[in-house]
């Protein structure tokens, strides 16, 4: 967002200076190419570290779920016997 208003400001003080005849419309065109040629470079870096951030929250965010402990809880016992269960084996 400061690149905007950086470009904005350019945009428009350097428009009023050129129409009151302070500077030429050569130098006005230079200034405007040389703002951008600075500011973008600028707005891809933030855009890069934006994504380094992110990337670091989220792998944060597996690690945890990683090192969470894992826990079984059996919330319910069984009480039956196998007394008339029979096993039968075949060779064929």
């Amino acid at each position: 967002m400061p690149q905007l208003a950086g470009f904005t400001v350019t945009l428009l003080y350097g428009g009023f200076m050129t129409l009151n005849s302070e500077i030429g419309v050569g130098s006005y065109s230079v200034l405007v190419y040389l703002t951008q040629r600075l500011l973008w470079p600028l707005t891809r870096l933030a855009d890069m570290t934006d994504l380094y951030q992110r990337s670091m929250a989220s792998i944060q965010r597996v690690l945890d779920l990683l090192n969470t402990p894992i826990e079984i809880t059996v919330k319910q016992e069984f009480d039956s016997k196998l007394d008339d269960v029979q096993v039968c084996i075949s060779s064929k």
